[in-house]
């Protein structure tokens, strides 16, 4: 499963990981109530707990070089 661009823009990252929700944008999650609204400059340590919390083992900063994007591997 590959996720693009999305993990930051949901209003609930967990269940979403858990489910693997993916297209989303930040305006569309911070519509629903208790949004975490994390945005797009989210950390490699938030995607780490929402991860944990959805059930991954951990998540791996993937040494893919581009100036916009940080790519992840989650375990």
């Amino acid at each position: 499963m590959t996720v693009f661009e999305a993990i930051h823009d949901l209003a609930h990252p967990v269940p979403a990981l858990a489910g693997l929700r993916a297209m989303y944008c930040l305006p569309a999650g911070r519509s629903e109530e208790g949004s975490a609204a994390t945005g797009t400059v989210m950390r490699p340590e938030t995607l780490r707990t929402y991860a944990r919390a959805a059930g991954f083992a951990d998540v791996e900063v993937l040494g893919i070089e581009h100036d916009m994007f940080r790519f992840y591997r989650l375990v």
